[in-house]
């Protein structure tokens, strides 16, 4: 996984869990976010994290998302 493979993806799908990048770039997580950051830090990516819904069968709470902002 480099910085350029981790845009074009996030180009391309717009916006992914921060497990999902990781399954795909077969990677750790904290190693993905820890690339991701170079791309917040640029403007490039919005990082938000999903609450939880107050229901115990919500399965997104805290889900880190990564969106790109400039295509």
């Amino acid at each position: 996984m480099t910085l350029t493979t981790l845009k074009s993806y996030l180009i391309q799908h717009h916006q992914a869990t921060l497990i999902d990048l990781a399954h795909h770039f077969n990677r750790d997580p904290e190693t993905v976010k820890a690339a991701l950051e170079h791309w917040v830090q640029k403007g490039k990516v919005k990082h938000n994290t999903l609450e939880a819904c107050q229901k115990s069968c919500c399965k997104n709470a805290g889900l880190d998302v990564y969106e790109w902002l400039d295509a």
